[in-house]
Parts: C-alpha cells; structure tokens; sequence
C-alpha cells in the first residue's frame, strides 16, 4: 500500500517579491561588473557601437536605429510582449480645448495618422492604418514593429496600474539601483 506523501503548495510571489527578486539579480549582475549602465532613450550611441547586448526598447526607436545599423535586430520573448501606450490628452481648463480636439479627431484620420506613422515609425490605434500605409507605398505598412502582426498581437500582455504605494516603491528601487 503506498503512503500518502503531503505536498506543499506553494503560491507564485506576487508583484512585489518578484520585482525585489529581479532587483536582487540585477543589482548583484551590476556588482560583478556585468552591466555597464542603465539608460534611458540615449542608449542609440551604445547601440551603435555594439555596447548593448540585449534591452528593451521602444519599438519606434528601434525602427529608427535599425535604419541607421543593420546588425541591430528584435526578437520577442518565448513569454510575450509588453503592450504599451502612451495617452493623447487636453487638459480641462485648455483655453484651446476645440482646437486641441480637431487636431486630435484629424490625426486619427487614417491617411493623416499614415503620414505621420510614416514619418515616425510609430503607429496610433487607427483602423485602417495599415491599408493606408500600403496604398501609399510606405515602408511601415509591412514592418510588424510599426503595426505588429497577429502573431506579435497574440503574444501582448498588458500589465495591470500600479497602486499609488506600489509606483512608489518600485520607482524608488528603480532610482536606488540604476543610480538615477
């Protein structure tokens, strides 16, 4: 007869242990001299020399570093990508408050959004972009960093709002190890 062997049950570390975790492993990779700095959006003259080995990016920059070096290349992890964005907004008390809201409602017309994706290598969330994008023959409609592709779409996670205490505390382990 076999004997019953209790297990364990371990829940998985919640936000907090697993963001002290991973400043464990990076502040002791930084120690041993492994990780050279921490930057911001000056790291294109470290990319360019090859002084970065792996990072996350804005795609948009990467588009626009990518033009420049050949060898700099994306790859998106087994476990997904980050979805991120940013918010277009008018402040209440805007003296110009119609103005503001036309420029908004005409750049989210998609041969306007189209010009300006063209030009950036950023895309808005604009139906039709894409299509746009192709008729006028612009690089981006095909490029999955500008207008991510299915399967880039399907592998997007968006994370859930920091607590006003959370933001704080991971902003000030942030700042504590990146020396910001």
């Amino acid at each position: 007869m076999e004997r019953y062997q209790p297990r364990t049950v371990v829940e998985p570390p919640g936000p907090a242990a697993r963001g002290r975790s991973g400043r464990v492993r990076l502040r002791r990779t930084r120690d041993r001299g492994r990780i050279h700095r921490f930057t911001g959006n000056d790291c294109t003259g470290d990319f360019n020399k090859g002084g970065i080995a792996a990072c996350i990016a804005w795609a948009g920059d990467l588009v626009q570093l990518q033009a420049g070096n050949t060898d700099i290349q994306h790859a998106i992890p087994t476990a997904g990508r980050r979805v991120s964005g940013d918010n277009l907004l008018v402040p209440r008390n805007t003296r110009h408050q119609r103005n503001a809201e036309r420029l908004i409602d005409y750049d989210h017309q998609p041969k306007a959004a189209a010009r300006l994706a063209a030009a950036i290598s950023y895309a808005g969330p604009v139906a039709g972009l894409r299509d746009e994008l192709a008729k006028a023959d612009k690089e981006p409609a095909g490029d999955s960093l500008v207008i991510p592709s299915e399967a880039m779409t399907a592998k997007a996670h968006a994370f859930r709002s920091l607590t006003t205490a959370e933001d704080e505390a991971f902003e000030a382990a942030f700042s504590e190890l990146t020396g910001a």
